[in-house]
């Protein structure tokens, strides 16, 4: 079946069966909004999935149906696409946006391969630790196209050297290994992955008196899952794809280096982002306390009248802005950061965020998040202790 195909009966079915539920359907007798939340919810959901119409434009059904079907006000529903959580993201983006302009993640990434060295193990070591780190703060889809153009060529000289049949099954693995890494590092922190953010805003959303989830706690919990599923791909990958190899031949110190020492110098612009980078990650993690056993570490945001009128959102965009005032020392009337490359901010994910956060709120104001909770009682009978 042809995209185009899907995309048209997608285009058709997403409205017809909205439109069946309204009118035939009776979720929750005298709590209409039950049961057009989910017809909203089907209707946008087939819409994402087919691409039948751009996701950003399916993102802002809410705030036309969800007045229109009495399920929320517009201004409520409006509110639901910029709080905090967007901010953090917009405010991460523009920070990653400007180490990739100037290719400090390229020289992060290449330094961690000359460090690890070039046997087999260690070339596989190194790319999936230079691809987590850099995913733990790089969109994933980002970090995997900036890891393959470096270790594309790193598995055409081995092939030069060895064979492309005796490579070919080792670089099957070290393509298998950015894929891979490239979601186990974003993880480990709330920056990593967009579902990590959806979590914090959707949680917020329905426990609004629940404790915050800052940018420290969320890593102490998910990198020992980052290192433990990095540990278990390691040693799986090494098993299948490499193996016991008998007449390899391994890259030269000098071919390792090459790439690198072909990057020149670390630039000045390089340097203020790794110093802006350092302290990003600082200000991330110590912005609240952070408590170890009896001994607790003071948060920088107790130092103001209002601690919590800081969130991990408004330091990124402290910094983000930041990088619009560093002058650049190499291209002079230019500077870190620049609007033409903001505009690389994928603004559609930002409007699914939206849509996500104003369609969980339908959920929880029209009641049919406890109406799904309601069918699902019968579960409990079928507990094994």
């Amino acid at each position: 079946m042809s995209n185009q195909l899907i995309r048209r009966l997608g285009f058709f079915a997403g409205p017809l069966i909205a439109a069946f539920i309204i009118l035939f359907a009776d979720l929750e007798p005298g709590k209409p909004a039950v049961t057009y939340t989910l017809a909203v919810a089907i209707l946008m959901a087939l819409w994402w999935m087919t691409e039948a119409v751009p996701l950003a434009v399916t993102s802002l059904l809410p705030v036309v149906l969800f007045p229109t079907l009495g399920i929320m006000n517009g201004r409520e529903t409006s509110t639901s696409y910029i709080n905090d959580v967007i901010f953090l993201f917009i405010g991460g983006f523009m920070v990653a946006l400007a180490i990739q302009r100037w290719g400090l993640h390229k020289r992060i990434a290449l330094r961690i391969l000359r460090m690890t060295g070039s046997s087999p193990s260690r070339l596989l070591l190194g790319l999936m630790l230079a691809t987590t780190f850099v995913s733990m703060w790089i969109n994933n889809t980002a970090t995997t196209m900036m890891m393959l153009p470096i270790a594309l060529p790193i598995i055409s000289k081995l092939e030069e050297i060895n064979g492309e049949g005796l490579v070919r099954k080792f670089g099957i693995g070290i393509l298998l290994s950015i894929a891979y890494c490239a979601s186990i590092g974003g993880i480990a922190t709330l920056v990593g992955t967009a579902p990590n953010l959806s979590f914090v805003r959707i949680f917020h959303i329905y426990f609004p008196e629940g404790p915050e989830i800052p940018f420290a706690g969320w890593f102490f919990y998910a990198f020992p899952i980052t290192l433990l599923l990095f540990l278990f791909l390691f040693f799986y990958l090494r098993i299948i794809y490499i193996g016991k190899r008998k007449n390899w031949r391994s890259l030269s110190r000098g071919e390792m280096e090459k790439d690198y020492l072909a990057l020149g110098p670390m630039s000045f612009e390089e340097k203020a982002l790794a110093a802006a980078f350092v302290a990003l990650v600082i200000l991330w993690f110590f912005r609240v306390d952070i408590p170890i056993g009896a001994l607790v570490i003071p948060g920088w945001s107790d130092l103001f009248g209002n601690p919590a009128f800081f969130n991990d959102g408004t330091v990124a965009i402290f910094v983000a802005v930041l990088l619009f005032l560093i002058p650049s020392k190499n291209e002079k009337g230019k500077f870190l950061m620049d609007w033409k490359t903001a505009e690389g901010i994928p603004w559609e994910i930002i409007l699914l965020f939206g849509g996500g956060f104003a369609l969980a709120s339908g959920f929880k104001e029209s009641g049919l998040s406890t109406w799904f909770g309601q069918q699902l009682e019968w579960l409990r009978a079928c507990t094994l202790f």
